[in-house]
Formats: C-alpha cells, sequence, structure tokens
C-alpha cells in the first residue's frame, strides 16, 4: 500500500486534488482506495463499466484531476488519465513511512477521504463528502454491529456489490478491518450464478440487494437454499414487504 500511497504522490496528487478511481472490483480497486487515503489524497470511486465519455463527465463534473483506470481512456482538458498503473505502482519505490504518516496526521481528521457517487434510487451521482473522521466513525459502528463478523478473524466475505457503490466500498472495508477475507465476485451475476459460489467458496458472509433475494426466490426449491454454514447475510438499500421477508427467511435462509 505504502508503495501505491508514493506512486500517487509522485504523479504530483496532494491533499487538494481529488482522484477518481475506475478499477475492477478487486483487491488492486481496493488497494489504491486505502493508499489514497494514506497519502491523504481525497478519492473518488467511479464504476469501470463506464463509458470514456461518461468518466470525462464525471470528472468534470467532480472535479477530479486524474482517473487510473483499466481501458484506454480519451483525454480531455488539463485530465490525466493513468491506465498502467499496477505495474508502475508496484516497481514505485516505497515513501518513507514515517513521512506518510506525518503527512496523515497533519491533514486532521475532518479532511475529505472520498467523495460519494452513489445516489440511492435517483440514479444520479450526488457526491456526497465522506471526511476520515466519519468513515473511522462508521467502522467503530460497523464492527460493534452484528453486521459483520467479528468473533474470530479470517471469516470469508463475498464481496458482490461494486466497489463504486457505497454499501460495496463499505462492506468491504468493515470486513478488511475485521480481519476477514475478500472474496471478489463480479458484481453483475444472476442468482443462479451466485447460490453456488456461496457454498463452493466457503462463505461466511455477503451484502445481497433486495432485488438479488427476490431473484432467488425463483429458483428451484433445491438450488434456493443458502448453505448452513452462511452464518451472516447482510441487506439493505429497498424496503422488503413483511411477506417478502418471510418468505425470504424461510425459503432462501432458513438456517
Amino acid at each position: 500500500m505504502a508503495s501505491r500511497a508514493a506512486y500517487l504522490l509522485q504523479k504530483g496528487l496532494s491533499s487538494d486534488d481529488r482522484l477518481g478511481i475506475a478499477l475492477r472490483d478487486d483487491s488492486d480497486m481496493m488497494l489504491m482506495l486505502l493508499a489514497a487515503g494514506y497519502a491523504g489524497i481525497p478519492v473518488v470511486p467511479i464504476n469501470w463499466r463506464l463509458s470514456p465519455s461518461a468518466q470525462v463527465e464525471l470528472a468534470e463534473r467532480f472535479g477530479i484531476k486524474i482517473i487510473i483506470g483499466v481501458r484506454p481512456t480519451t483525454r480531455n482538458c488539463d485530465l490525466l488519465f493513468d491506465n498502467c498503473f499496477v505495474e508502475q505502482a508496484d516497481n514505485c519505490e516505497a515513501a518513507d513511512a514515517f513521512s506518510l504518516t506525518n503527512q496523515y496526521k497533519c491533514l486532521g481528521r475532518d479532511h475529505a477521504y472520498m467523495i460519494k457517487l452513489s445516489s440511492g434510487s435517483t440514479g444520479y451521482p450526488k457526491g456526497a463528502v465522506v471526511s476520515h473522521k466519519v468513515m473511522l466513525l462508521r467502522v467503530k459502528l460497523a464492527l460493534a454491529s452484528p453486521y459483520v463478523l467479528t468473533h474470530s478473524a479470517g471469516r470469508r466475505h463475498l464481496s458482490l456489490l461494486p466497489l463504486a457503490f457505497s454499501a460495496g466500498c463499505n462492506y468491504a472495508l468493515y470486513n478488511l478491518v475485521a480481519g476477514n477475507t475478500l472474496v471478489f465476485f463480479p458484481p453483475i451475476f444472476g442468482s443462479d450464478e451466485v447460490m453456488p459460489v456461496l457454498s463452493e467458496k466457503y462463505i461466511d458472509s455477503t451484502f445481497l440487494l433486495p432485488a438479488h433475494l427476490l431473484d432467488m426466490l425463483r429458483l428451484d426449491e433445491e438450488k434456493r437454499r443458502i448453505r448452513s454454514a452462511t452464518a451472516l447475510v447482510v441487506t439493505g438499500t429497498a424496503p422488503l414487504s413483511p411477506e417478502q421477508r418471510t418468505s425470504i427467511l424461510d425459503e432462501i435462509t432458513p438456517n
């Protein structure tokens, strides 16, 4: 993580800039989100599936200086698009950990950590700013809640949501801090795909959208039940009717 933080600083980024990250939903995305925070650079997670023109539009709207992505992107104005960061960052000489730590402390906990584009049900990016202080508070609350398995380190959390979305990023971060192992799975999936993964990968917890759970109800009876070893299934972002909740508890998560 330190080498990636150093890489970002060598790109000329500072605490006054905004960094867009449009990487695939895997460990590279997670590491860069953490490295940006460590370097004190406000980060904007972007869905890597967006077209280059859509990424440019977001960059202009939210004042993003650099977007680190996974595909060739059209240059526009004075924006810099960096598409080969993995090899460059891994080969970058790590910055002095003491210097990075001092820089982070000097910023203050109210400094912006992340600008979230999640928009709830509107489908339109809002750009809510989350400070380091608020993010730390969220992590502490999550670890004290029943929504993250913290009883023993090494639990396996299946990350199904895009890391550019608030819920996907938050729950991945919560489980990482809790000492759990993140298992990444392509976010665009059908219920017939995710159910075998929950069993074959020996998953202990996951976050499913209500739409995912309702789709699972359409599976054959023998395929719709999550195996008993999966201890926690969290859902949210949209309401479920009492009837739907009952069906999900009885038919998908009876254990």
